[in-house]
């Protein structure tokens, strides 16, 4: 009898949601990435910690009730202001915490991944334009003048950087114009992509601990509107018309510009679309088949697989609004990771 009461027992709740170790973990972390981010502010890695940083203080913010947690951050800022001797530069410390806060708003919100993807991007959006802005304040070079000596700073050493990797001055200066024309592009995707990984280290923090309900959906996926959709497809085609003539217009730019920043998670959709599909074929053969082929294209020729992947999810999505399919249905086979 007593055996078969205790195998009924449900596990103990923790009064935090979460045991108190974790609790004292994930901050720890997340400050330890923030200092790193302040410490390397122009390292490749730098936003990524302040990813890594934002997703665990807004689980731990949401998990735990206590919105004072946010504060922790003063910790990473005292840390970064040891490494940097600058008040300013230590301000990477806590860039962070906008995104924090918009990803535990968006959670709070039952916002969709796609919202809560781009509030987060516009969180580290703001956090790095504020950095960059103490930075020349502290210089007394926040005018016209300081920023544009900045740009001409930054073009200078990405000019240099192409000339050390081998490319003539020729090349080096085509590389750097193209690149200034689609910075816009660029900037907005990087941003994007680092959301997304905050967004998705935050799903496996909720499913890791054992509270994936507190998710807005489940799964909690990036879905494309129908309308970007017809917007890529329209922009490819005007790309397409401008690109033959070999001349730098406005419209050629802007287009482009848009291409790029929809393509990832028109890729993302159709990589989605693909392996599920593929879960469902009874021939493992083809699947094979498939997955060969599509490795050898990724090393080949990434910008074309890419590209067919999204016209795959362009084309999975305008079909999916003409079925009333909702992508993010949990029914619906699928990584619920993505």
């Amino acid at each position: 009898m007593n055996h078969k009461e205790s195998t009924n027992q449900t596990p103990p709740k923790h009064p935090l949601g979460i045991p108190m170790i974790s609790v004292i973990s994930l901050l720890l972390g997340s400050v330890i990435l923030a200092a790193l981010a302040a410490r390397y502010p122009l390292g490749p890695f730098a936003m990524f910690f302040s990813a890594l940083a934002a997703a665990m203080t807004a689980f731990v913010c949401d998990i735990t009730e206590k919105k004072f947690l946010f504060l922790t951050g003063i910790t990473a800022y005292l840390i970064a202001l040891l490494f940097t001797r600058s008040p300013a530069g230590a301000l990477a410390g806590i860039a962070y915490w906008p995104a924090a806060a918009a990803l535990y708003c968006a959670v709070k919100k039952r916002s969709t991944k796609t919202f809560s993807v781009l509030l987060c991007a516009g969180g580290l959006a703001a956090a790095a334009a504020l950095y960059l802005a103490a930075l020349l304040w502290e210089a007394g070079s926040l005018n016209p003048t300081g920023i544009h000596d900045l740009v001409n700073a930054a073009t200078g050493i990405l000019y240099q950087s192409f000339i050390g990797i081998g490319a003539d001055e020729e090349t080096a200066g085509a590389l750097l114009r193209n690149l200034l024309l689609l910075s816009p592009a660029f900037i907005v995707t990087v941003l994007n992509l680092m959301a997304y990984i905050s967004c998705s280290f935050a799903v496996l923090l909720y499913r890791i601990f054992g509270h994936p309900e507190r998710l807005p959906e489940i799964p909690w996926r990036i879905c494309m509107s129908t309308v970007s959709a017809y917007v890529f497809a329209i922009v490819y085609v005007i790309c397409i018309l401008f690109s033959g003539t070999g001349d730098i217009t406005v419209i050629g730019i802007t287009t482009e510009n848009i291409l790029l920043m929809l393509t990832p998670g028109f890729a993302l959709t159709g990589l989605r679309s693909i392996s599920a599909r593929i879960r469902r074929r009874s021939s493992g053969f083809l699947n094979v088949v498939i997955v060969i082929l599509s490795l050898l294209l990724f090393f080949l020729n990434i910008y074309a697989f890419l590209t067919i992947l999204s016209f795959y999810g362009v084309i999975d999505t305008i079909i999916a609004s003409f079925r009333g399919h909702d992508d993010s249905n949990p029914k619906e086979d699928g990584p619920k990771t993505f």
